[in-house]
C-alpha cells in the first residue's frame, strides 16, 4: 500500500483536496494497531506485516489524528507497564531472584518498545518531535 500522499501524487492529485476517510477507518485502524501492540507485549506473533502497520500510522497522521493516536498508544503502554510492575509487588523473592526477574522484565520491555516504535516511527518523528513536552515513544 502506498503512503497516502504518494498515492495522490501518482493519481495526479498532489494539489487536490484530501479524500475523506471511510467511516470507522480511524477506529478500525486503531483496533488493528492496538491488537498488534498487544501481540508484541505478549510476545506472540503479529497477524499484520510491519509495513502495513507503519503505513496505517502514517495514514492516520496525515489525517491529523496524531494527538489521539499518541494518547491511545501511551495509555496502552502505561497499562502494560503497570500490569508488569504488579508481579514485583506480589512476589516475595530473595534479592538475586528479584534482580534477575526485574532484569528480564526490563529487557523484554526494551525489545517490545523497539518493535512498537518501529511501527509508530512516523508518529514519533513527526508529532512527538514537534511537541517537545511529549516523551518519545522509545
Amino acid at each position: 500500500m502506498l503512503p497516502v500522499r504518494a498515492h495522490w501524487a501518482r493519481l495526479g492529485l498532489a494539489g487536490a483536496e484530501r479524500p475523506k476517510l471511510p467511516d470507522n477507518y480511524t477506529q478500525d485502524t486503531w483496533q488493528k494497531l492496538h491488537e498488534a501492540v498487544g501481540a508484541i507485549q505478549s510476545s506472540i506473533s503479529i497477524k499484520y506485516n510491519l509495513e502495513e502497520l507503519y503505513q496505517a500510522v502514517e495514514n492516520l497522521c496525515s489525517y491529523k489524528v496524531s494527538a489521539t493516536l499518541y494518547k491511545q498508544l501511551r495509555q496502552v503502554c502505561e497499562e502494560h507497564v503497570k500490569a508488569q510492575i504488579l508481579q514485583f509487588r506480589e512476589d516475595s523473592l530473595d534479592s538475586l531472584l528479584f534482580l534477575k526477574k526485574i532484569n528480564k522484565c526490563w529487557q523484554d520491555h526494551c525489545r517490545q518498545m523497539i518493535m512498537i516504535r518501529s511501527i509508530f516511527l512516523f508518529l514519533d518523528r513527526t508529532y512527538v518531535l514537534q511537541n517537545s513536552v511529549l516523551p518519545s515513544i522509545w
